[in-house]
């Protein structure tokens, strides 16, 4: 590189300072000019063009251009810079802006603004490309640290630099150089001549003159001046040739610059120019010089809009920004002061029908283009006269037609005026051959007009009445303005298409017909609902122009569970991995093409046809392309391939954050036909068996080439692995369809000023981040000539879902009035990632990221991820990276939640992660994005403190032998000679939250973090000395290394091996986890200490051997402590928690489980119930007095005042205070707390006042209690109360009466207890309902009653009135009789007497007298109507089968022809001698039937037996043999058996059982063998003669005796038994004459015995003793206790004269006895109710109060429930403890 004399210096400074006053406040700059007067050809005409200031001085356009016949349409693009002005400077950009070896490079066009800016060359608000994007010569590839240096010379700021081989390096010496001069000599000071121009396009051999400020190398000339100065195209006419994006540079001869871009290859929405287009072109923008830079790939068109920031304003051809060595960066120093300066004014379109109104949208901005307010108090004007009216920027044309200027006017400036024209549409047409609309919608009809003005043909907007529409199918729908309103699917008729047609209404009314269809907006062609069986039709290739080219490529399906869905239940994954690939090197594109089995699918008369696409954000790039074929000449062939980019190559590395779905769609609304599919097939992938195979496809994921692409080279990991996904392909036929935009995210600040821009890190030294971004839902989209047009189906934006995340952890956020903000966010030091995210109402979700870096100087505890050694660069593959997770406070930290994400091509190895002493990780790893969640906790113990390492994390990078593995080659040869992708290492902290051990959270995050590998760029691209010397990608050598045995706080590991050459594990062999620290108890020092001598020095809940303890800072500690928020006691002695039922200090009984309390312990005290908790009780803790707060307890809400009682009846709590103790407004909610504290929210009345779930009610109101009766909140908020108040409809509205009637307005009367009073009934002989009086002749039913309003509208009483048929419809008796007309009579109330039974003898029913002879049944009762017609009463009577026929008993018996016998009453008498049961003369009737049959009948427990004659055997015994006796048994179970039974007079069978005549008789059979039988609870044996024995004593043998027990169970055993003169055994048990009988046995030995109660001993002569005292020892007393359970020790006992043994218990002789012991301590005693302490000498206290402590009172309750509490208590001269 060659350096000039003319070196840097410091520029001089101007005699005149620009002062920000100076700048035009509202200048309104002459737009740039198109003008055919300029010269050139008349080739191309002017069809639209749009205009914006970006600043003093620098003017953007945008035109659209085309020929004739509309076959070549161009969109060019130009900035007009004035470089007069003292605020505008052109000057060259750079990577960098740092022109020297070795910094060279080449970098996108806003990329090098970008980094101007940064660098302080002030605000660029426009820039293109200017010179060529690769160096592939073979001098470059010897010398690729000069790539990126300029091509000839470029001059920065008076920097000279050149090309390394010389001025003109690879140039011509007629090339053109653009360049700036100074307006004063850098070095003398002297003014610039006057010959010598501002701007100059030169030669590039011309001689330098040192007057240059800047200049840049360019191509060839497109323009020059002749010798009379008129500019001359330096190409010949050519229309066809070499057309391409371009980028072109002109000089005016005012000395402007013009720079221009023409869109190119884009046909048809932009065909692109050839060299003679682009000289034509600028002489047209008045220029005499004009020069062409380079084109293609490269061109790039950025302008920073009023409002907006910098971004590209073209479409690129290549999908993407390419980089390029250097750019034209325009740039203003004009300074923002905020202040409105002027309004850029827009409208849909350039061309209106007259009597149009127009809505012009202005944006206000400040000089320099910075959006600002625009004032109230602008003013809107026509500047032509006599065109229309415009008020707040809406213009109503009068119907003139001419040139309309909308301007805005500002302090009697002009601060922005739109231009548009008002014509007379000559041609309208339909955009489709036929039109589509959805069922049941509203949709657009697509409609155009133009007007032919010069020749050129103009679309006009059209205005809602312009058109007139009409159908031949009128029952399709109708219009509405330029929509029509589709009838719904349910209610269509059977022929849904006819004839559209539409008429202009005006000038010649140009008339054009459509087809007209109703069917669906869209229609999903790919849905993947089909399963596997949809993806099978599917192929994937990577084949770009018909060569089959390797790449892993796999398509499957996915549902919700392991992968992404857009809509239903499955989508169609599609995984690209190039990094295998042989053929797909970093000199060659990847063309991944997707297409379906069979034909190409075609599309007719669609709109559009897009799918959905989930993009993974590591794919930085990702280029998509659809393909499809279109007819050109109507002969059925589809001949013609349209390619579009659906998304840009770039789009995901600058305008995508976060993975997500995104609609890719075409607009094919030009075309009647299109063909999906490529201009060839392509083969098949042969892998899938379809060798040779031919398929159309017409998609294409494209991968880019490294050797054109600086980010492709820069970036590692281009080529995979990634993952897709694609569902609902779909294909649109109206624009009546789901909203598919993504809201639109924009203007991002860091505290309202700074712009967070993606991929940059903005520094803030304040460690309170306020963040914002304008959101906007998207309200418009491009169509297929890349114009904007309005968007119908924006759903608008769902508030809900706009979020703002610091480190992914979300933060408080607001949205209002477009602008998503989060305020007044703490943070700590470093680096802080920003998520804006928000969706619409359709769900379509956006999401930006920007990244923070805080350097605030503050102390705050927080987390630093990076490298461990940041020295490392370049790393060997297969080697392992470690990053480290730094804390700054390690003392503070308690858990960590990190997501990090990792490129997919390196590895996690967390299984080997090191953490610091006491913390232990969880992790999980997502397999499709490479995400890791670790969570990292300290549960143990550590001493750091400060900055530490709490993780290191090792990454496995890239291998060849694992990873790469393209076939064919080595990891030597693969190095040598294949063309390599850059591979390399990058890691985010998508989210990081820290929680602290103080409970407070924090978050962090890190600077995207990179690093390279030994391949940090691309074959190519790479240092030839370090190519030469590496030779070979990393191989490992790997030596084994000795096994470690784990330690406390170190794993152990065996068969791990190392390489030294990369400094790496190889294999991490078997770990053995570290042991542990092993803590035992040292209670005398309170600690815990390890076998190693490590002391625990933690604070925090400890288990040892089972048992919790609690450290504080490594001292044990007793008592209450709470432990993540419950209550929890340790011993104060032994540390351990307590377990099981313990008293508290406090005297209250809690239950523990290791030291853990269980649940809180109601406590009855005299003052009330508390429920205490832990070391303290429920209370209110508000400042004010009258509040009791709720708490839930078991489920149940209870209130508890300040003092911790309960609350019974109505309770209050005060909710809210106003931060200084008083009482807010309505703060009290109220409770009814009923009689057990149980409370539920208070609803109803309470002290004058209505309540409503708890709230005072206050408002003017009338409400409704549950019960239904009403109440009326008047004055002072209370209850109408006796009063009587007039209600508007305001109050009533929405009430009604119960029956459903609305309340009308009108006076209530609201009685003693607020109710209000409703009349229903007859009140002074007047009949109301719901409060309104009948004031008709009416019959009224009210309460089941019936009333008659009669004459004079009072209620009849005491008459007998005729009713016609007009008053009793709709009404019936109970039964639902209808009343018929007749005489009804109304008593003394005014109720209608129905007479209903019997009345006067006579049987009514329902009011009429039945007249015939009949058995009535009548309220359950039976009745007979005979003589006289009267009901029969005290008689018998013979009913005939007519009479009894359909009337049954009530067990459901038929009554049958018969006597009945009728009661005084009337009632038929129901009893034995009417339903027949038993035996009746001597026969047995079962509910009327006669038994007549042989058998034995069971009746009321007892068996008869019906015999000869059908009569019941009496008197008799007979043999019944089994037939007779099967199912009967005995009362215990027992069967009948076959044999002689006996019936006595009244026919029962005679059941023997017991002694009869002295025999033993077991259900009719006698006992006939010796035996001893137990009945009835007595033992009898049967002995000689098979007789009971009586007044015997026999000996019994065991024999007789099996399975016969005494009642305490003691089995009988053999020895004499005395039986009495029953014959029942004689029992012995008790003193019987001195001796101890327990179950005839006396006691014969020395013992104490239990008997019904009392304890007596045998002693001496093994008589019981008495009236004497005995020493008893232990053995005793073995299983003898007092009545309370005591076990009884051994000791003297005294047993009385009856021998029971005498127990002392109470006070005798002032001592206190319990169970015989003496109480010998001071101590509460609790006896037979009463609680007495004995004292001092071990009396009982009497007269004295006494303090009481815990201890003492622990678990003693009062009688009525109360516990003791700890204090003074008094006992009474009895010893007595006074209640």
């Amino acid at each position: 590189m060659k350096t000039s004399n003319l070196a840097k210096f410091i520029a001089l400074s101007l005699a005149i300072i620009m002062l920000v006053m100076m700048l035009p406040l509202s200048t309104i700059a002459a737009s740039i000019k198109y003008d055919d007067n300029h010269g050139g050809t008349n080739y191309y005409q002017l069809i639209s063009k749009r205009d914006w200031d970006l600043a003093p001085g620098i003017e953007e356009t945008e035109v659209v251009l085309n020929n004739a016949d509309g076959t070549r349409r161009q969109v060019v693009h130009t900035v007009k810079i004035d470089m007069n002005n003292p605020y505008t400077k052109v000057i060259p950009g750079y990577k960098g802006m740092i022109p020297t070896a070795g910094n060279y490079g080449t970098e996108s066009t806003s990329a090098q603004a970008l980094n101007a800016e940064k660098l302080g060359y002030g605000n660029v608000v426009a820039a293109t490309n200017a010179m060529l994007s690769w160096y592939d010569s073979a001098y470059y590839k010897a010398h690729p640290e000069l790539i990126g240096e300029p091509l000839g010379y470029n001059i920065l700021n008076g920097y000279y630099y050149e090309n390394s081989q010389g001025k003109l390096g690879l140039m011509s010496g007629s090339y053109a150089v653009v360049v700036i001069n100074y307006d004063y000599h850098p070095l003398t000071g002297e003014k610039r001549p006057d010959d010598m121009p501002k701007v100059q396009m030169r030669y590039m051999s011309d001689p330098l003159t040192g007057w240059e400020e800047n200049a840049l190398s360019v191509w060839s000339f497109l323009v020059r001046p002749d010798e009379n100065g008129k500019p001359v195209n330096q190409y010949g006419v050519d229309h066809g040739s070499g057309v391409a994006s371009r980028t072109f540079v002109g000089i005016t001869a005012k000395g402007e610059i013009i720079l221009s871009v023409s869109d190119g290859e884009q046909a048809p929405y932009s065909t692109g120019f050839t060299m003679h287009e682009m000289g034509d072109y600028m002489i047209k923008m008045g220029c005499i010089y004009a020069a062409n830079c380079d084109g293609g790939g490269s061109t790039t068109f950025c302008t920073q809009r009023p409002g907006e920031d910098l971004k590209v304003n073209c479409s690129l051809s290549d999908g993407g920004e390419r980089p390029t060595t250097n750019t034209f960066l325009v740039i203003s120093t004009a300074p923002a002061d905020g202040t409105f300066a002027r309004a850029t004014i827009e409208s849909e379109y350039d061309y209106y029908t007259p009597g149009s109104t127009v809505s012009f949208e202005a944006l206000g901005t400040d000089v320099v283009g910075t959006k600002v307010e625009i004032p109230d108090d602008v003013q809107w004007r026509v500047k032509e006269d006599g065109m229309g009216t415009i008020a707040n920027g809406v213009f109503t044309s009068n119907g003139t037609v001419g040139t309309v200027t909308a301007q805005m006017i500002y302090n009697n400036e002009v601060v922005g005026e739109r231009q548009i024209t008002i014509a007379v549409p000559d041609r309208i047409f339909f955009e489709q051959p036929v039109v589509t609309i959805p069922f049941g919608k509203t949709a657009r009809i697509p409609l155009k007009a133009t007007a032919n003005i010069g020749g050129v043909n103009f679309e006009i907007g059209l205005g809602e009445n312009d058109i007139t529409f009409a159908t031949d199918n009128a029952q399709l729908g109708t219009f509405e303005g330029l929509s029509f309103i589709a009838i719904d699917e349910e209610n269509a008729p059977a022929v849904t298409t006819g004839t559209l047609s539409a008429t202009l209404n005006m000038g010649t009314n140009p008339t054009t017909t459509v087809e007209l269809k109703l069917g669906r907006a869209s229609h999903v062609i790919w849905d993947f609902e089909g399963g596997q069986t949809d993806i099978d039709e599917w192929n994937v290739i990577n084949n770009r122009k018909g060569t089959h080219w390797d790449y892993d490529l796999r398509l499957s399906l996915a549902d919700r569970t392991n992968g992404q869905v857009h809509d239903g239940n499955y989508s169609m994954r599609l995984e690209t991995n190039g990094i295998h690939s042989k053929d797909s090197h970093s000199k060659q594109y990847a063309w991944i093409r997707l297409g379906v089995d069979g034909e190409a699918l075609i599309l007719e008369n669609a709109r559009s046809f897009g799918f959905w696409l989930y993009v993974p954000e590591d794919n930085i790039q990702c280029w998509v392309q659809a393909h499809y074929m279109t007819d050109s000449n109507g002969d059925g062939i589809f001949d013609t391939e349209n390619v579009v980019s659906l998304m840009e190559s770039e789009n995901v590395y600058y305008n995508i954050d976060e993975s997500g779905w995104h609609y890719l769609s075409m607009d094919i609304s030009a075309f009647e036909k299109v063909a999906l599919k490529a201009s060839q097939q392509f083969d098949k992938d042969p892998s899938d068996g379809a060798s040779g195979e031919k398929g159309e496809f017409f998609l294409a994921f494209v991968f880019h080439k490294a050797i054109n692409n600086k980010l492709w080279q820069e970036n590692g990991s281009i080529n995979g692995p990634y993952t897709y996904y694609l569902d609902n392909f779909t294909v649109d036929y109206s624009e009546a369809v789901d909203d598919r935009e993504n809201p639109e995210i924009g203007k991002i600040y860091l505290d309202g000023t700074t712009a967070l821009i993606k991929r940059d890190v903005v520094v803030t030294t304040s460690n309170i981040l306020n963040l914002s971004a304008e959101v906007a839902d998207a309200s418009t989209k491009l169509d297929a000539n890349k114009n904007e047009v309005p968007l119908y189906n924006a759903s608008g934006l769902n508030p809900n879902s706009a979020k703002v995340y610091i480190d992914g952890v979300e933060v408080p956020s607001s949205l209002s009035g477009g602008v998503l903000s989060a305020t007044d966010i703490a943070v700590a030091d470093g680096y802080h990632r920003v998520r804006f995210e928000i969706c619409d109402n359709a769900g379509n979700k956006s999401v930006v990221i920007r990244i923070v870096k805080v350097e605030a100087g503050t102390s705050d505890s927080t987390l630093k991820f990076g490298p461990a050694d940041t020295t490392l660069d370049r790393i060997p593959f297969g080697s392992i990276y470690w990053m480290n997770l730094e804390a700054n406070s390690i003392e503070t930290i308690q858990t960590v939640s990190a997501v990090i994400d990792l490129n997919n091509v390196n590895h996690w190895e967390l299984e080997h992660m090191e953490l610091a002493e006491g913390f232990t990780a969880e992790y999980t790893i997502a397999a499709e994005t490479n995400t890791a969640t670790i969570t990292i906790t300290r549960t143990g113990d550590n001493t750091q403190t400060g900055a530490a390492v709490l993780a290191k994390i090792p990454i496995r990078i890239i291998y060849f032998d694992t990873d790469i593995l393209v076939p064919g080659y080595t990891a030597e040869t693969y190095w040598t000679t294949y063309e390599f992708w850059p591979q390399d290492m990058k890691l985010d902290v998508d989210m990081g939250l820290i929680t602290h051990v103080d409970g407070t959270t924090s978050t962090f995050s890190n600077e995207e973090f990179h690093v390279d590998t030994e391949m940090y760029t691309h074959k190519d691209g790479i240092d030839k000395a370090y190519f030469a010397e590496h030779g070979t990608t990393h191989v490992h050598t790997p030596v084994a290394i000795v096994d470690k045995q784990p330690t406390c706080v170190e794993n152990g590991y065996t068969g791990r091996t190392f390489c030294e050459k990369c400094n790496s594990v190889v294999e991490w062999g078997a770990i053995i986890p570290a042991t542990g620290h092993t803590y035992e108890v040292d209670v005398e020092n309170r600690k815990l200490v390890c076998a190693c001598g490590r002391e625990y020095t933690g604070t925090g809940l400890q288990t040892i051997d089972g048992k919790n303890y609690y450290t504080v800072n490594g001292t044990l500690t007793g008592g209450w402590l709470t432990v993540d928020n419950e209550w929890y006691f340790f011993d104060t002695v032994t540390y351990e928690g307590w377990d099981g039922d313990r008293y508290s200090d406090k005297a209250i009984l809690f239950n523990f489980e290791n030291g853990r309390l269980t649940s809180g312990s109601w406590a009855k005290t005299k003052n009330g119930m508390r429920y205490w908790y832990g070391p303290g009780y429920y209370r209110d803790m508000s400042p004010d007095t009258t509040s009791s707060r709720p708490y839930e307890i078991d489920g149940k809400t209870y209130l508890f005042d300040r003092d911790g009682y309960m609350k019974t009846g109505v309770a209050r709590f005060a909710d809210a205070t106003d931060g200084g103790g008083a009482l807010s407004t309505g703060a009290y909610t109220y409770y009814d707390c009923g009689t057990d504290g149980a409370a539920i929210l208070l609803t109803g009345t309470y002290n004058g006042y209505y309540y409503l779930n708890g709230i005072q009610q206050r408002a003017y109101r009338l409400i409704q209690h549950t019960n239904g009766d009403y109440y009326f909140i008047s004055d002072g908020h209370k209850l109408a109360v006796n009063k009587t108040v007039y209600l508007t409809a305001q109050y009533v509205q929405g009430h009604t009466f119960a029956d459903g009637t609305p309340l009308p307005e009108g006076y209530y009367t609201f009685d003693a207890d607020g109710k209000m009073v409703i009349k229903n009934g007859v009140y002074d002989g007047f009949m109301y309902i719901n409060n309104q009086k009948i004031e008709r002749y009416a019959l009224i039913e009210l309460n089941g009653d019936f009333y008659y309003v009669g004459d004079g509208r009072k209620v009849a009483m005491n008459q007998t009135i005729y009713l016609t048929a007009d008053y009793l419809t709709g009404y019936t008796y109970a039964d639902g009789t209808p009343f018929a007309a007749g005489y009804y009579t109304f008593g003394a109330d005014g109720k209608m007497e129905i007479k209903h039974g019997v009345v006067d003898g006579y049987m009514y029913i329902n009011g009429t007298r039945v007249n015939t002879y009949t058995l009535v049944d009548f309220e359950d009762a039976l009745y007979f109507v005979g003589d006289g017609r009267k009901v029969a009463t005290n008689k018998t009577i013979y009913l005939t089968s007519e009479y009894v026929k359909g009337f049954y008993y009530e067990n459901g018996a038929p009554l049958t022809v018969g006597y009945y016998t009728f009661g005084a009453d009337g009632k038929m008498v129901i009893n034995e001698t009417t339903v027949k049961n038993g035996v009746i003369d001597g026969y047995m009737y079962i509910n009327n039937e006669r038994v007549n049959r042989y058998a034995l009948i069971e009746f009321e427990g007892d068996y008869y037996f019906v015999g000869d004659g059908r009569k019941v055997a009496m008197n008799k015994t007979i043999y019944l043999t089994a037939e007779y006796l099967v199912g009967f048994t005995y009362e215990d179970g027992t069967p009948l058996a076959v044999g002689y039974y006996t019936f006595d007079t009244e026919g029962k069978m005679i059941i023997q059982n017991g002694v009869i005549d002295g025999y033993m008789y077991i259900n009719n059979q006698r006992v006939n063998r010796y035996a001893l039988i137990e009945f009835e609870d007595n033992f009898y044996f049967v002995s000689d003669g098979r007789k009971v024995a009586m007044n015997k004593t026999i000996y019994l043998t065991d024999e007789y005796l099996v399975g016969f027990i005494y009642e305490d169970g003691t089995p009988l055993a053999a020895g004499y038994y005395t039986f009495d003169a029953e014959g029942k055994m004689v029992i012995q048990n008790g003193i019987i004459d001195g001796y101890m009988y327990i179950n005839n046995q006396r006691v014969n030995r020395y013992a104490v015995i239990a008997f019904e109660g009392d304890y007596y001993f045998v002693g001496d002569g093994r008589k019981v003793v008495m009236n004497r005292t005995v020493y008893l020892t232990a053995e005793y007393l073995v299983g003898c206790t007092y009545a309370d359970g005591t076990p009884m020790v051994a000791g003297y006992y005294t047993f009385d004269a009856e021998g029971k043994m005498v127990i002392k218990n109470g006070v005798i002789d002032g001592f206190m006895y319990i169970n015989n012991q003496r109480i010998e301590r001071y101590a509460l005693i609790e006896f037979e109710g009463n609680f007495y302490y004995v004292g001092d000498y071990r009396k009982v206290v009497t007269n004295k109060k006494m303090w009481l402590t815990a201890e003492d009172v622990a678990g003693k309750t009062w009688p009525d429930g109360c516990m003791l509490e700890v204090g003074y208590h008094y006992f009474d001269e009895t010893g007595r403890l006074v209640y």
